[in-house]
């Protein structure tokens, strides 16, 4: 096992990883892509004429939603394809589904693997207010939204216990979209109940159809998040598009036991409770599902804690 510590920063496209062995050399030395190594996240080689030993390359990342930070150092960061982005308060990381009981301590050569990016903002669909302010904003695509009144904020659903009250002039950093009235849309990323018949989510203004209740409750980082409650006109507004998969970062069980974190769309399979442990995962997280759902995900590479802890093949 080789660990392979590469510089993001000072990498090229054409640069490439070459293998050479003193004995039972085969077909090798070889070099390998860069580019390709990325992009295929594992890839495997067979060493001729030395009775099928191989060669396996991972580039590992954590998944999506991770939240770390540096041994010592203050600034929390959530994982994001690929990028670290600083949190700037507990209200902001708590609008994304995540909290600081999240954390998990890494040494600054792992978080130096990750570019830096623009800090996380509020989820799409947050209500705030500035504490000195009366005007009520929903979040969108990285801009602010004015209520424009009682009767638009009932008309959409909202509530007034779930308007989060922020610091004085901290909403300056967003330009201002176009106001929210009674006829306006959600925006990507809402939760809601159509007249209590139908459980959905908003995502690329689609409106995700959820026959199952399950398929919502366990929905990782979504467990225990707020519904908007709207009527059938406002849901007209909306396709219905396939059911909705599980977001990165849940941790998910299927009916044999088998427990896996969605990262990138797939499903990673934890083989352990030692790989669940060491990785950082916790347990009552776990959400339970049937094969169906679980079988909605493609399957990715397995999640080994050792590789985890050593930073193997990054």
């Amino acid at each position: 096992m080789v660990d392979l510590k590469l510089d993001a920063d000072t990498l090229d496209a054409s640069d490439t990883v070459t293998i050479n062995f003193t004995k039972h050399q085969g077909n090798f030395p070889k070099s390998y892509s860069i580019v390709d190594l990325y992009h295929n996240g594992i890839t495997k080689d067979i060493i001729s004429g030395t009775d099928g030993y191989g060669v396996a390359f991972e580039v590992w990342k954590r998944p999506n939603k991770s939240v770390i930070k540096v041994k010592g150092k203050p600034t929390v960061y959530v994982i994001e394809d690929g990028v670290k982005m600083p949190i700037q308060s507990p209200i902001v990381l708590a609008s994304n589904g995540l909290s600081f009981g999240d954390v998990e301590e890494v040494d600054q050569e792992e978080a130096d693997t990750y570019s830096d990016a623009e800090p996380l903002n509020y989820a799409d669909g947050t209500m705030v207010r500035e504490a000195d302010r009366p005007e009520v904003y929903v979040i969108a695509n990285g801009q602010k939204k004015h209520i424009l009144d009682p009767i638009a904020f009932a008309d959409l659903g909202y509530n007034w216990n779930n308007v989060l009250v922020v610091t004085p002039k901290s909403l300056g950093i967003f330009t201002s979209g176009a106001p929210m009235n009674s006829n306006s849309t959600h925006p990507e990323g809402a939760l809601i109940r159509v007249e209590a018949r139908i459980l959905c989510m908003l995502s690329r203004a689609e409106r995700r159809s959820r026959s199952r209740i399950y398929s919502f409750s366990t929905q990782g980082n979504m467990t225990g998040a707020k519904f908007l409650v709207i009527k059938d006109k406002q849901a007209k507004k909306f396709d219905v598009a396939t059911q909705l998969t599980y977001p990165d970062g849940s941790l998910i069980r299927d009916n044999s036991g088998k427990v896996y974190v969605v990262d990138h769309g797939k499903k990673r399979w934890i083989r352990s409770s030692e790989d669940l442990t060491k990785g950082g995962y916790k347990k009552e997280k776990i959400v339970n599902v049937d094969n169906e759902a679980s079988s909605q995900l493609p399957e990715g590479s397995d999640v080994v804690a050792d590789d985890i802890e050593k930073k193997n093949f990054r």
